[in-house]
């Protein structure tokens, strides 16, 4: 069975028991800023687990994309030498969310093994927690291990743990016998720490229990299921080969490379540990790539710049001179692309990036030899025969030096290698990733579903902006209380201004209602804003709208007036013209990403938005800065569909329909069973929970007003619409009419007039320039006065006029021309600072003279510091009232050297 096959029939076996199929979400995981990667299939599932997040499924299953480098996973040097270890992998897994337990995970686990795959039953072995007597008869009565053969363990291997509380329980694992001629078939138990002839498969992971702060376990009322098992390690079982690169997932990129290196299969398997790790490495970048993750300097996108340049560096010992990866990509697409869909879509952009830093790594190759050279010359010159650990350990993880390169060019020059220096920075760098792996801590989410037992809210708002609601409760400071009232003589607050911007104390009141027309924050869009009116003239100001786990909406303000208490009936509602801006900035933002796409690439996919009523701003994947020409090209795109009035309409089906129909989804949305799928006629389609126009025409237009970096390989464009687009462009309008009037012309005159004023200030600077050329030169004769003669070197120090760098560098060099040789030492006061330029010629540096040292003792008097070379050097200082006290100094520091 190949292994699209094995994979095929896991989802498909867990499909018949009534799982819903849920695809792979992102290696990036989606608002969890406490992984690096998804390196399990329950991460998209970890608020279903906690409880603060329903769908419309209590049964899933997956196969996941997971990468496990960097942070604690911090082993790459594994990866290729050892079997066991891979960066990317598939995670084939069934999850239970409250609804089958044990007696099921088990019973299925074990048909799935021997009846669906086949595997011999002789070959298999379970491992349960120490204390799970309730596994351990499963596993007897349903596989009919006996006792002897069910291996207990304690909580180091067998129990599950987030941290010192939540939810948490037993697991169960079932292991895989590699060498089944080694097996007496009188034999009683078998020995789990034989790694040689024992592997794990599968983890059955049991959540029943809920840890308590004083560490004790309380019965969850809702258990859960989470299992996993490695695609990779199941092939290996199911082709019966020994290791996951022996299985059709590896050779056919391994066997891509040795064509490409011109070797045949006896050179490859001679020399196999580079194969290894390219096709490793091209699986994990590629699927990195295509995921929005591109090559940089911090955290995630470092990790996959050193996964890349370890590719790079071990294609280096095959050959490869020049880019290759991006033809081993083309292979890992072709074997993963029947699944993963988006690696065919975005096979070129993958390519691109590939290519672009292959081409960036060549040039730090060279860097790093010539960096190398450096240290080598300094070491002969000080006549050391050690090349120093930490310096070849910055080669090594800065500049992509392999350890064999590096002992090769110690070996050229005579120079011994420090191994132990280097072992202690390797070392310290992986103390270090492990302690960074967790970016920041997660804020708890709230659920007031299950802390207030509160039920849903009905939302009315697709529908309507106003409606009668009775309070079903009032939150404060977190705890209920049975009314609000307003306190004093209160202001009403702007709604205009964010929450979080609002005064402090104005969002410390919640209200829950049984029915409401508010909108809850949440896919971008912000949270409705509005009133909620009681009797006699009570008045609550609505500032933002939340939902709190369960679909319980949470409207956060302050009270205007009167008293409302709970189980009152209220009138609620949201501002129309507020909330038409909202839904004009959100269908813009569909045209937008759909023409963003059609512009830039089909790789290109949203990453975060901020739909609100002034404006909108949208973050999407793409390796280079936009171009003006093609940010033009996606408005025009975009107000050419505004204009054609294209309804907006709304169908709900299953998520594997909307996909099949070509909707996007998402990147950080988790869907359910039923989604929502707003369409744009066929040119835009995305599962959306928003609120929209019902024509695009209702847009108006669109004005992009801003585009830039937000980090490596992301980009965010701000726009306006509708009115808020009317109001850009009055403001832009005006701002024309006041420059024009400033320079005495017509707007239609205004680029023409810049162009001639430009023209006249580069030539009045031209002029000074030379101006003051022309007096350096004909008063360089004055400040031969200063020369002083110290230890047979002539040294000129002085205050000089300058009114640049540039000038005081021209200065300078006439005056170190009439020295001839000597010293120069000039000082200047340029926009209120003191500069220094020092000037030292060879005959004075043969007697340790040095231009540097110069700078670096005097610039310290003015508040600065300084250096450069030994023959030109330049420095500085805020405190230019000791200009003079500074070159005073100059004479002590040369006849200090002398």
């Amino acid at each position: 069975m190949n292994s699209s096959e094995i994979r095929s029939t896991f989802l498909e076996y867990f499909r018949e028991r009534g799982h819903q199929v849920v695809p792979s979400s992102s290696l990036v995981p989606a608002n969890d800023p406490t992984l690096l990667f998804a390196n399990s299939g329950m991460v998209q599932f970890k608020d279903l687990f906690l409880g603060v997040e329903q769908r419309g499924y209590n049964t899933a299953v997956t196969a996941q994309k997971c990468v496990r480098a960097g942070g604690k996973h911090n082993d790459l040097e594994e990866v290729g030498p050892s079997l066991r270890h891979n960066t990317f992998f598939e995670m084939l897994g069934n999850f239970s969310f409250g609804d089958y337990f044990k007696q099921d995970a088990i019973t299925w686990a074990w048909d799935l093994l021997t009846n669906v795959y086949q595997i011999p039953a002789s070959r298999l072995r379970p491992t349960i927690y120490e204390d799970d007597d309730e596994a351990a008869a499963l596993w007897q009565s349903v596989a009919g291990f006996p006792q002897s053969q069910i291996i207990r363990l304690g909580k180091s291997t067998n129990f599950w743990e987030v941290g010192d509380t939540g939810p948490c329980g037993p697991n169960s694992e079932i292991f895989f016998d590699k060498r089944p001629d080694l097996a007496n078939p009188d034999d009683t138990t078998w020995n789990v720490d034989d790694d040689s002839r024992w592997i794990e498969i599968w983890n059955l992971v049991f959540t029943q229990f809920d840890r308590q702060l004083d560490g004790t376990y309380v019965p969850l009322a809702r258990k859960n299921i989470d299992t996993g098992m490695g695609l990779e390690r199941l092939a290996m079982v199911m082709q019966g080969v020994n290791s996951n690169y022996e299985t059709d997932l590896f050779v056919p990129i391994m066997q891509r490379t040795r064509e490409l290196a011109g070797q045949n299969d006896a050179e490859m398997q001679a020399n196999i540990i580079p194969y290894r790790v390219i096709a490793d490495h091209a699986r994990c970048m590629t699927f990195l790539i295509s995921d929005g993750v591109v090559p940089g300097s911090d955290t995630r996108n470092y990790v996959l710049r050193k996964i890349m340049r370890r590719a790079m560096r071990f294609g280096r010992n095959l050959g490869f001179d020049g880019p290759f990866l991006g033809q081993i990509a083309d292979t890992v697409i072709e074997v993963m692309g029947d699944h993963y869909h988006e690696l065919v879509t975005n096979r070129e952009v993958i390519k691109k990036i590939i290519l672009s830093e292959e081409t960036l790594y060549k040039r730090t190759i060279e860097a790093a030899i010539n960096r190398f050279e450096e240290i080598a010359d300094r070491l002969a010159h000080e006549g050391e025969s050690i090349f120093p650990g930490d310096e070849a350990f910055r080669l090594y993880d800065t500049f992509g030096f392999s350890r064999d390169l590096l002992g090769e060019l110690t070996r050229e020059r005579g120079l011994a290698l420090d191994e132990q220096g280097f072992e202690r920075a390797l070392e310290e760098q992986r103390h270090q990733g492990k302690g960074r792996n967790t970016f920041v801590e997660k804020k708890e989410k709230l659920n007031y579903a299950e802390k207030f037992d509160l039920h849903p809210t009905e939302f009315l708002g697709y529908e309507t902006l106003e409606t009668e609601a009775t309070i079903v409760a009032i939150i404060r400071n977190g705890e209920m209380v049975e009314e609000v009232r307003a306190e004093g003589n209160v202001t009403e607050p702007d709604l205009n201004i964010p929450p979080n911007e609002q005064r402090a104390g104005m969002l410390d009141c919640e209200i829950v209602l049984d029915r409401t027309p508010f909108y809850a924050e949440r896919g971008g869009q912000v949270g409705d804003r509005g009133f909620l009116y009681g009797e006699n003239g009570a008045t609550f100001a609505v500032l933002d709208t939340q939902k709190r786990g369960g679909d319980v909406y949470v409207m956060r303000g302050l009270a205007l007036s009167g008293s409302l208490k709970v189980g009152d009936s209220i009138q609620a509602v949201v501002p129309e013209q507020r909330r038409k801006d909202v839904m004009r900035n959100h269908t813009a933002t569909h045209l937008l990403h759909q023409a963003l796409r059609d512009v830039l690439g089909p790789h290109l996919y949203q990453r975060g938005s901020l739909v609100e009523a002034d404006y909108l701003r949208f973050d999407f994947n793409h390796y280079a800065q936009v171009g003006w020409e093609d940010l033009r090209e996606v408005e025009r795109q975009v107000n050419a569909h505004i204009r054609k009035d294209i309804p907006v309409t709304v169908k709900y089906c299953t998520y594997e329909e909307a996909i099949k129909d070509g909707a996007i989804a998402l990147f950080n949305e988790k869907y359910g069973a039923t989604v929502r799928e707003v369409l744009i006629d066929t040119y835009s389609r995305e599962l959306c929970g928003g609120t929209h126009c019902h024509a695009t025409g209702e847009v108006g237009f669109i004005r992009i007003i801003g585009e830039q970096s937000i980090g490596s390989g992301m980009r965010r464009i701000e726009a306006v619409s509708g009115r808020g687009a009317e109001q850009y462009v009055e403001q832009q309008l005006q701002g024309i009419q006041e420059v024009a009037a400033r320079l005495q012309t017509r707007p239609d005159q205004l680029l023409t007039t810049a162009e001639q004023v430009s023209g006249r200030l580069k030539q009045a600077e031209r002029r000074i320039t030379e101006l003051e050329r022309k007096l350096a030169s004909g008063g360089a004769n004055s400040l031969f006065d200063n020369v002083q003669e110290i230890g047979g070197v002539k040294v000129l120090a002085a205050v000089v006029e300058a009114s640049s760098r540039n000038a005081l560098g021209e200065l300078g060099d006439t005056v170190r021309d009439k020295l001839g040789s000597g010293v120069v030492v000039l000082g200047a006061i340029i926009d209120e600072q003191a500069v220094f330029l020092a000037i030292v010629n060879p005959e004075a540096q043969a007697k340790g003279i040095s231009a540097g040292d110069i700078i670096g003792k005097i610039a310290p008097i003015v508040g600065g510091k300084g250096g450069g070379r030994p023959d030109r050097a330049q420095g500085g200082g805020k405190d230019a009232s000791k200009l003079d006290q500074a070159l005073a100094e100059v004479s002590r520091v040369i006849a200090a050297k002398l």
